[in-house]
């Protein structure tokens, strides 16, 4: 072990080496690294491969920037393989060039586009057979970004496409090291863009292909600086990099020779210290305890007076909030309900576990519900949906020995159905420690809630009347957007959501005539917010701005005193959470985001997806704060947003998207899309019965 200290900070940094010669610079440290390292945890981080190689599968999500112009999302074919398609009048490929050299363009489709063309500089290729190869002269070629045009009459199916240096063909080993994304081809680099939270470092480990190993610069460039490091490398060997502390930056690994002209990344980790559990103190008060989860469906966080709002929506659960740890920045990781409520009961991604679409998706038989973790541990296990989204169809009902939907026979469920089905299930518990969820409707529309809540905060609307459905729809369709109408409709928001708090006082009441009060541990939580005008728009599924994913997360368990955790929060944390809190035996711990609410770190990277539109590509929030980005699909100039929302909290003025910052962002959202792909479970297809179909329609999710 060597003991340094850093030039211009004075720091002290432990340098644990073996055979590596240690080399220090400002925020740059190499350290040899075991990987079985007491207290590290590690997640895989896919970088950028620069070296003037594309491969496009067309299998993910992922390769989308380099896409541009009608190319379709892609899609499965009946043999079983992706493609992806490319309609009138065409579209683009963009890739970057290290060199200006000769390249090869190969391009596997599947029955040739009728007059397709395909174009770079002023050559121009006939795209008439199912599989051709092109060669692109070093004329045309600029070091750099470099677009290859492609022109349609009608469509064009297209399953791969290689775009490559000639010289790299015949390199023994090549055409299956193409097939490899943590190859490298030489000259070339991987790229990083990050901003290091809680201690992160870069593991890495590179196959040079000898045993000496080869020479390694590591360059690492922030906004105001460039620091640089050169080293030998062994071969297969483990080494650390540690970025500069609080600063966006893009690390570039530019090893610098290789005997075969082929490198592999064998190992590409962003490690951290490990978090400790829950306090020793929460996880004795939870002993022996049940648990009751209240979702409230599109409750938006700023909306509970818990939370600050000035109306009083909420008197029952802000009673409940004063006795709780009330997490006043949590946010749900997907927009819609039926990958929300996946995340919540799984701990999982959207793009992993993959409860994405109505139709075409449900709970894969590999998976694992909290449900059926709590059911193992000898919990009774219930649920109470008034959302399909969170029903049979989908395969949510795994691991709850009862499970009730009551749209069954019903087009309109009141949150006042929920008490009498959640008294009997209580009894059926038979005095066992339960894992109860209950899925309110409100307060999402319709808003069908009765007098005297109804009324409450508006006096046009003081019954129930068709023209008042009428008139919501039409504002929630935007045939009516004035501002008195938006108005209106806020003031239904919070009467629906007033009648749902006064229905969990009357849930919590009853578990009080129980004496199940001291026994259970309560959770307020919801699966999404709403848009109730701002930004332009009313709903959900698509809204990534503050007021579609700030949920209310609430958390009491008796005994425990109240806190107020202003510190980030996302959907999975609550599984996550329980997991530890009652001994589960969680089989997610490398696939989550989620982290223990009672241990949360001051600073994290937060992820949400909204439901696919736009021809069927979905968009992203990625924020690592104070920055947040949203990116909707296919990436264009118009269709990537900034904010600081530190300065901006509203996201109302949105910055310039470019710089580090969004870099680091975009990198996100890449590397999460492409470890994705490796970790997604296999969907299942849903079952939607009638009751299913009509009561979605009912809620506004399918239209005739």
């Amino acid at each position: 072990m060597i003991r340094a200290v850093i030039p211009d900070t004075g720091r002290v940094v432990l340098w644990f080496v073996s055979g590596i010669r240690p080399v220090g610079l400002v925020g740059l440290v190499f350290l040899s690294f075991c990987s079985g390292r007491v207290g590290m945890v590690g997640h895989t981080i896919p970088p950028i491969r620069d070296d003037g190689v594309t491969i496009l599968r067309m299998n993910s999500l992922a390769d989308q920037p380099s896409f541009s112009g009608e190319w379709s999302v892609p899609r499965l074919g009946q043999d079983r393989s992706f493609m992806r398609v490319l309609r009138k009048p065409g579209g683009s490929v963009h890739f970057q060039a290290k060199l200006k050299e000769s390249y090869l363009l190969q391009i596997q489709g599947r029955g040739a586009g009728k007059g397709a063309i395909v174009g770079i500089g002023g050559l121009k290729f006939p795209l008439d057979k199912d599989s051709a190869e092109f060669v692109i002269s070093p004329e045309v070629i600029e070091p750099g970004a470099n677009e290859i045009k492609f022109f349609v009459e009608d469509e064009l199916k297209v399953s791969s496409i290689r775009i490559l240096p000639r010289r790299i063909a015949v390199l023994a080993g090549a055409d299956q090291a193409l097939g490899d994304e943590m190859t490298l081809f030489m000259p070339g680099s991987w790229k990083y863009f990050l901003r290091p939270v809680s201690g992160e470092r870069l593991l890495l480990s590179i196959d040079a292909g000898s045993a000496t190993g080869t020479n390694v610069r590591i360059i690492i460039r922030t906004g105001s600086r460039t620091v640089e490091s050169r080293d030998k490398v062994r071969s297969d060997a483990e080494f650390v990099i540690r970025p500069v502390p609080g600063q966006f930056q893009e690390i570039e690994v530019r090893p610098e020779s290789s005997r075969s002209g082929i490198l592999r990344l064998k190992k590409s980790l962003l490690v951290r210290e490990r978090r400790h559990q829950a306090p020793r103190r929460i996880r004795k008060a939870v002993r022996d305890k049940s648990v009751l989860i209240i979702c409230l469906d599109a409750a938006r966080g700023d909306h509970l007076g818990a939370l600050g709002y000035s109306r009083r929506t909420t008197p029952f659960i802000d009673r409940l909030a004063r006795e709780s740890w009330v997490f006043t920045d949590a946010v749900a990781e997907a927009a819609f309900t039926l990958a929300s409520t996946t995340t919540l009961h799984t701990g999982l991604p959207p793009d992993v576990h993959r409860v994405l679409s109505t139709f075409t998706s449900s709970l894969g038989p590999s998976l694992v519900t909290v449900a059926e973790l709590f059911q193992k541990k000898g919990y009774f296990t219930a649920a109470i949906s008034a959302n399909p989204y969170f029903g049979r169809a989908y395969g949510q009902d795994r691991g709850f020995a009862e499970f009730v939907e009551l749209f069954e026979g019903a087009r309109e469920v009141l949150a006042e159905d929920f008490l009498e089905p959640f008294r009997r299930i209580i009894e059926h518990a038979g005095g066992r420690p339960f894992f109860i969820y209950l899925h309110l409707r409100e307060p999402h529309q319709d808003y069908t809630m009765p007098p005297p809540y109804l009324g409450s905060f508006q006096s046009q609307y003081l019954v129930q009347t068709e023209e008042l459905r009428a008139r919501t729809h039409r504002i929630l369709d935007g045939r009516d957007d004035s501002g008195e109408d938006v108005n209106l409709l806020r003031d239904l928001y919070d009467e629906n959501l007033l009648y749902a708090d006064s229905v969990i006082g009357r849930l919590l009441e009853i578990l009080a005539t129980l004496r199940l009060d001291g026994k259970t541990v309560k959770i307020i939580a919801s699966d999404h917010g709403e848009g109730l005008g701002e930004h332009g728009m009313i709903g959900h599924n698509v809204v990534l701005q503050r007021e579609g994913i700030h949920i209310p997360l609430i958390v009491q368990i008796p005994g425990v005193s109240p806190k107020r955790i202003p510190l980030p929060a996302i959907t999975s944390d609550v599984p996550v959470t329980l997991a530890d809190l009652f001994g589960l035996e969680y089989p997610y711990d490398r696939s989550t985001w989620g982290m223990n609410l009672f241990n949360l770190p001051a600073e994290r990277r937060r992820l949400t997806r909204a439901l696919n539109s736009n021809g069927g590509f979905p968009a992203f929030m990625a924020e690592q704060y104070p920055y947040r980005m949203i990116a909707f699909f296919p990436i264009t100039e118009d269709s990537v947003e900034l904010y600081n929302i530190k300065d901006d909290p509203g996201q109302m003025n949105p910055l310039p998207a470019e710089g580090l910052m969004a870099e680091t962002l975009r990198f996100l959202i890449g590397t999460h899309l492409k470890n994705s792909d490796k970790q997604a479970a296999a969907s299942g297809v849903a079952s939607l019965r009638e009751k299913d179909l009509q009561n979605l329609k009912s809620l506004g999710y399918i239209h005739q």
